[in-house]
């Protein structure tokens, strides 16, 4: 999600990232300069939200992860999900619950059954009206 109003200032880098801190530009498929941008801004304690555990969302969040404790920053990364379970469109849920489980033994919050109604700069509201603001929800 973006917010127009700032559109230009602090656009995220892809709907699944939620930093509001990088552009697409910056971004273009090199995650390594979009997390050194990121670390930058909020000097090694950050709190990420990715929106969607699909392909691309797993991928996003396990990448970051990976990345941000190689540079031993203190990060927290959530994977909100509207549906049942990670990997949602999977035929079975096996191969769902062996990523569920790789991701949160990585330290990754998995939030299923949670859909996002807006974004802001310093947080997120689910529909069922609770904000997550990097703290505990």
């Amino acid at each position: 999600m973006i917010d127009r109003k700032t559109r230009l200032e602090y656009q995220a880098a892809h709907p699944e990232i939620l930093s509001g801190k990088v552009t697409p530009d910056e971004i273009s498929g090199d995650l390594n300069k979009c997390t050194a941008k990121i670390l930058d801004f909020f000097a090694n304690e950050i709190s990420i939200a990715v929106i969607g555990a699909g392909l691309t969302g797993v991928e996003v969040a396990g990448e970051l992860i990976d990345y941000l404790r190689g540079k031993e920053a203190s990060a927290e990364i959530s994977i909100v999900e509207m549906m049942p379970r990670v990997l949602p469109t999977f035929p079975t849920e096996n191969v769902s619950n062996y990523v569920a489980k790789f991701l949160s033994d990585r330290g990754i919050e998995i939030l299923t059954e949670t859909a996002v109604q807006e974004v802001s700069e310093h947080e997120i509201t689910f529909k069922n009206k609770i904000t997550h603001n990097g703290g505990e929800l």
